[in-house]
């Protein structure tokens, strides 16, 4: 669970840093002195992102605790 939320957290940081730079860059190229930054695109898409990934990491987790080491060795 932890390498999968840390993959979904560098990857939403690297995509919010991307995208303020962007929305920068675009407001220099349109000539925007105040672009409004959506409260959507920063804030509650990557939240949502977030708590679906770490249900994705959790859901084959808690899986996994409950099965015996040794009945999966024998099942392969």
């Amino acid at each position: 669970m932890k390498q999968g939320m840390t993959l979904v957290l560098l990857g939403v940081g690297i995509g919010l840093i991307g995208g303020a730079f962007s929305l920068k860059l675009l407001a220099q190229q349109v000539q925007i002195p105040e672009l409004q930054v959506s409260l959507l695109a920063f804030g509650v898409v990557p939240t949502l992102l977030i708590a679906v990934s770490l249900f994705a990491c959790w859901w084959p987790a808690r899986r996994a605790t409950q099965l015996q080491p040794m009945d999966a060795i024998r099942s392969e």
